[in-house]
């Protein structure tokens, strides 16, 4: 959508939000940059292009040359299905499932002319390039939190031209998550999606979002998968299945993050295993009253034998432990009391 890979485009984040919408939206949430919803009939080659000017950095003007210059493209241009469909798959509709929810939106509001879908398109792709340019800029400056703020309070005070401002504000977001996100109201329709975006790109932006928002145990998973760390941001309170599911996909993204699991968790065993196989340097945080501690630090020792560091000199077992340490890497013989 931004563009970005399929995976990071607004629709399929906002299944989050679309469990409580529509069957009809959810139906268009799924649909994937590679299948032809409404252009079954077009070949292969012709299907390919207009993918591939979807895919590029700068799809609004790949698809404006396409509608210039390839015939058969040119006509799905002059009668709009072409704009319809691009639309909906680089996120342009936000929320909204297809174009005529869009064409609904407007009539709801008492906006006329209703638009078509060229002019749309056309549209969200000028306000896209002017919220790129200015992000560009702002990139170039010293970091500034009111800079950010005004970004996202420019978008919201427009938030009643179109459902494309939930495209733009995720555009922003992408860039700027982190920063960002703590700026949008929580009580959005699209909040659930935004706060997706926001974590896909960086995982610590969901340091804003609340405890209590819909599917935020979705939202944690998404953000510890781009960076483990963001496990400190998780509730230690949160009930199980759901902390320990998004525990594993931390600690199999950045084992370290071990430092932020509950000791006295009845899975600290199972969880300390995976973040040694993880990193070696999770030994550290691994709690050493552990009946498997011995295999633990073998595990880790033989990953990074600079773990040595972390292992109590008064084990019993610690010659053996230094042992494979020292095979693992010699330098850490020196952590080894002569």
């Amino acid at each position: 959508m931004f563009p970005l890979p399929p995976s990071a485009r607004l629709p399929p984040l906002t299944r989050l939000a679309a469990r409580r919408r529509t069957e009809r939206a959810q139906h268009h949430v799924h649909a994937s940059t590679t299948t032809r919803a409404n252009l079954p009939y077009l070949d292969d080659h012709i299907w390919a292009l207009i993918m591939d000017a979807v895919e590029t950095d700068d799809p609004c003007a790949e698809i404006g040359k396409k509608c210039a210059t390839n015939k058969t493209i040119a006509a799905l241009c002059a009668d709009g299905t072409l704009y319809k469909e691009v639309s909906l798959r680089l996120g342009f509709y936000g929320l909204l499932p297809d174009w005529d929810a869009v064409v609904e939106y407007y009539r709801d509001a008492g906006i006329y002319p209703l638009p078509n879908a060229r002019k749309y398109f056309q549209r969200v792709c000028t306000e896209r390039k002017g919220l790129l340019h200015h992000l560009a800029e702002l990139r170039r400056t010293t970091f500034s939190s009111e800079k950010h703020e005004s970004v996202v309070n420019k978008l919201l005070a427009h938030s009643e031209d179109g459902p494309f401002i939930t495209y733009l504000l995720a555009l922003a977001l992408k860039d700027c998550g982190e920063t960002m996100l703590k700026f949008v109201p929580t009580n959005r329709a699209d909040y659930v999606a935004l706060a997706g975006v926001s974590v896909l790109h960086n995982g610590e932006a969901l340091r804003h979002v609340p405890k209590d928002t819909p599917d935020y145990v979705e939202i944690a998973k998404i953000a510890v998968a781009e960076d483990g760390g963001a496990l400190k941001h998780v509730p230690k309170s949160l009930p199980d299945p759901d902390y320990h599911e998004i525990a594993v996909i931390a600690l199999n993204k950045y084992g370290e993050s071990l430092e932020y699991v509950p000791k006295t968790r009845d899975d600290i065993a199972e969880l300390s295993e995976i973040a040694v196989k993880s990193n070696g340097f999770a030994l550290e945080h691994v709690p050493r009253n552990l009946p498997n501690y011995h295999e633990l630090a073998v595990i880790a020792l033989n990953m990074y034998g600079g773990a040595l560091q972390d292992v109590p000199k008064t084990r019993d077992d610690y010659h053996d432990l230094a042992i494979v340490a020292v095979k693992q890497d010699g330098d850490a013989l020196e952590d080894v009391p002569p």
